[in-house]
């Protein structure tokens, strides 16, 4: 009797093993799986009350217009015009809102 208590327990620890990794394995797809639906759910901001951010870099406050706005990595820009809009397409980087919209010196949102 001992010998198939053992035995059971040995087996029932075997079964868990495995049961543990594939529940873990499907909670990690279904965390991945709602992340991703999170980050494409969510709005972007419109950011730089509208001013053309080429036009700010060069000095000059212009608005920037709805027809010729794009959002890149969850920030609304518009753009006063194709050539402006080209322009951060070609190299957003330069552009764009930094440190994901906090300021640096004052800590709030863009």
């Amino acid at each position: 009797m001992r010998t198939q208590k053992s035995g059971n327990a040995i087996l029932r620890g075997r079964n868990r093993r495995p049961l543990h990794g594939v529940a873990a394995l499907i909670a990690l797809v279904l965390f991945c799986t709602a992340l991703t639906a999170a980050q494409t759910e969510l709005p972007s901001r419109e950011v730089l009350e509208g001013y053309d951010p080429v036009m700010l870099i060069q000095g000059r406050e212009v608005p920037g217009k709805d027809a010729l706005s794009l959002v890149h990595e969850g920030f609304k820009y518009f753009f006063a015009s194709e050539e402006t809009r080209a322009a951060f397409q070609s190299d957003p980087s330069r552009y764009a809102v930094q440190l994901g919209g906090i300021c640096a010196r004052m800590g709030g949102s863009v």
